[in-house]
């Protein structure tokens, strides 16, 4: 089991306490295998930690866990892209067109109206699916359930067609802008 994870704020979720007397730390780990899962730890490191481990979340289909990875690795890959073409414009001195300027401007706003509400759309389904997960259906659910549930499938389907369409949005953009700053320097 790795234990890379990222700390993350923990709005909802009661505080525990670990074996030693602290509170326990609460993380998001980014592992392949356990990508998106929560989970408290002992806040102390190396031999001074108690060993106190707890997952919050249950264990995500492969698939889920895959995907999710996935896509922040290629969301990294993009933000470490973006900012070498960020440092190579402003090493050329930046860009004195204004509307070039307003082009990006306008471009990047887009971009994080555009994601901020895919990964909004995308957390609430992923809140919806963890509680689905969490109840005890019983042995013959009604068929307007059975459509409930897949209308949820679809539209997650949706979102993680929606998030990969960012992600190419992104691509395109900073394609376009290298291509606009090429032509500037000739």
């Amino acid at each position: 089991m790795s234990t890379s994870s990222s700390i993350s704020s923990p709005e909802e979720l009661q505080s525990r306490t670990c074996k030693c007397g602290f509170m326990a730390r609460y993380f998001t780990a980014t592992t392949l295998e356990n990508g998106g899962r929560r989970f408290y730890r002992c806040r102390r490191l190396g031999s001074n930690s108690c060993g106190y481990w707890n997952w919050i979340d249950d264990k995500l289909p492969r698939h889920v866990s895959t995907m999710i990875h996935n896509q922040k690795v290629e969301l990294d890959s993009i933000r470490k892209e973006r900012n070498h073409l960020k440092k190579i414009v402003e090493d050329m001195g930046g860009i004195e067109d204004p509307y070039l300027k307003d082009m990006i401007a306008d471009e990047m706003s887009e971009l994080k109206d555009m994601n901020g509400n895919e990964i909004s759309d995308l957390t609430k389904v992923s809140t919806l699916k963890g509680k689905m997960s969490n109840l005890e259906l019983p042995d013959k659910i009604e068929s307007s359930n059975l459509k409930k549930v897949s209308s949820l499938d679809d539209k997650v389907l949706k979102l993680e067609l929606k998030v990969h369409q960012l992600i190419s949005l992104l691509a395109v953009s900073w394609a376009i802008i290298v291509g606009f700053v090429a032509a500037k320097m000739m």
